[in-house]
């Protein structure tokens, strides 16, 4: 769902893109969940005008959805850039992208249900490193 000025105005921006990506986290945390998918558009977009947010997903890191919260302030000028999210994401405290043995063992009983189990392969350890 867009940002309250983009459903309202037809305004669109790096600023509504950066709540779109909000929406995006949301969705992935989620496994692919429709956001708001028991209201209508007038429904949401009254909600979001009334400062309601979406809950945190379940199993979704702190952060991570302070990420989402940030993404969806109200004032396009508050909500952070790509860059600074993508700072955010990257930082070493985050513990998000990187995964332990055990970790993934939490994990992979909820895995099966989508239809195959989640392995760590031979490494004890999941990192995502980013790319220079």
């Amino acid at each position: 769902m867009d940002s309250s000025e983009a459903l309202h105005y037809k305004k669109y921006s790096t600023a509504s893109d950066v709540w779109s990506f909000g929406i995006v986290l949301y969705e992935i945390w989620t496994i692919g969940i429709k956001p708001y998918i028991q209201l209508t558009n007038s429904e949401v977009y009254q909600k979001i005008q009334s400062g309601y947010r979406l809950p945190p997903p379940p199993g979704c890191p702190r952060a991570v959805y302070q990420t989402m919260i940030n993404c969806w302030n109200h004032e396009p000028d508050s909500r952070p850039t790509f860059p600074e999210i993508q700072v955010g994401l990257m930082r070493p405290d985050f513990k998000l992208l990187t995964w332990t043995a055990e970790d993934v063992a939490a994990y992979t009983e909820e895995a099966r249900t989508l239809g195959a189990p989640l392995e760590a392969g031979g490494n004890s350890t999941l990192t995502f490193k980013r790319h220079t």
